[in-house]
């Protein structure tokens, strides 16, 4: 049972390391923070607001995967990061991505930057961010007396892409990925394509562990989640039919059903549907946690409430130890108890896209 529940947790040994780069006040921290699923007050957080420009290279490791590691590394042009030294400081070989940040257009330092990771680092992953963009759009929003309109707002976004765009290529670099992000949420603009990239751009013995350590952002991502949680299946379920084959049956001991109940709460978690991260999208909308509930037709919440019962309607297989050949009797509980957490990841699965249509209705209506 240990064996199989250090394959199911391998994925956390697994190092990943992100640079996340650009100049003082160019929203690096709060970027950090919303790829770490985390808030700017929440502990292990990257400091915002500061005026002075980070010092050293510093990692922040993700609350839930310490070896998933962001880290900030000081804008180039600095008294202590100038331009004739910095990619010896920071040594960029050592990261899986690089980010360069920008919240308005990139400057002549970040060009220099780009095109000298271009050609000394050819198989780097180089991803260009804008932040800030929800402020662009706000004070676009404020110069008007009707507000903007959504093809007024697209047109914005495109307009900042392609001024962005033409920078970066004025510098010759070719294909730039640039993202536009607000990174306080996390569910509009192109944050949800840049963890998509991130993804799709990993090197495949890394795909896992980056896929589990991501917050759900988008449709693709959810996707690779599904995808890893079925592989999981196999493993979870032989480890549950070793503590079933364990259990005293007769005094109606169910030592699977811990095992069963942490991976359902794994599942939530990994496709947001769990009640810490519906709380918080209950307080973005200003609704009742338990409409949220309603509104995505919920059945996993109150399924884990009363598990053990749950589970008796997939336990059919008798008490008695002598009647059934120990390996054979093992295997029928291991598809006892993957019939369980197949049965339970259909159901959060459809939560989650029940979630995704709520949010994107909810959203609509917050805009208009």
């Amino acid at each position: 049972m240990t064996g199989l529940d250090k394959i199911n947790t391998a994925w956390k040994d697994i190092k990943i390391k992100i640079a996340v780069t650009g100049k003082s006040g160019s929203g690096k921290s709060t970027l950090i923070n919303a790829l770490l699923n985390l808030k700017d007050d929440d502990e292990g957080a990257a400091k915002t607001g500061c005026v002075e420009p980070t010092s050293e290279p510093t990692p922040y490791p993700h609350p839930n995967n310490r070896n998933l590691e962001v880290w900030d590394l000081p804008g180039v042009g600095t008294p202590n990061f100038p331009q004739s030294t910095y990619l010896k400081q920071v040594n960029f070989q050592q990261y899986d991505f690089i980010i360069l940040v920008s919240s308005k257009r990139y400057t002549t330092n970040d060009t220099w930057l780009a095109k000298q990771i271009v050609e000394q680092y050819p198989g780097a992953n180089l991803f260009f961010v804008r932040t800030q963009v929800d402020s662009d759009l706000y004070n676009m929003k404020q110069g008007k007396r009707r507000g903007l309109i959504k093809e007024e707002e697209k047109k914005t976004l495109d307009n900042i892409k392609d001024e962005n765009l033409k920078n970066l290529q004025k510098a010759n670099i070719e294909n730039p990925r640039i993202f536009l992000v607000n990174s306080h949420d996390v569910n509009v603009f192109d944050f949800g394509k840049l963890s998509s990239m991130l993804i799709d751009k990993v090197k495949l013995e890394k795909r896992g562990a980056l896929v589990l350590s991501l917050s759900v952002v988008s449709n693709e991502v959810v996707n690779e989640k599904i995808k890893q949680l079925k592989h999981r299946i196999g493993h979870t379920s032989k480890c549950a039919a070793m503590a079933a084959i364990n259990s005293n049956r007769v005094q109606n001991e169910r030592l699977e059903i811990d095992i069963l109940r942490k991976e359902v709460k794994f599942y939530k978690y990994q496709l947001g549907i769990d009640s810490n991260s519906l709380t918080i999208l209950a307080s973005r909308f200003n609704i009742d946690i338990e409409d949220l509930y309603l509104k995505m037709n919920s059945q996993s919440h109150a399924i884990l409430q009363g598990f053990e019962f749950f589970y008796s309607r997939y336990d059919k297989i008798g008490s008695k130890r002598g009647s059934i050949i120990p390996f054979i009797r093992t295997r029928k509980y291991q598809r006892q108890c993957g019939r369980v957490l197949k049965s339970m990841l259909d159901i959060c699965i459809k939560e989650n896209q029940s979630l995704q249509t709520n949010l994107a209705i909810m959203s609509q209506e917050e805009y208009n």
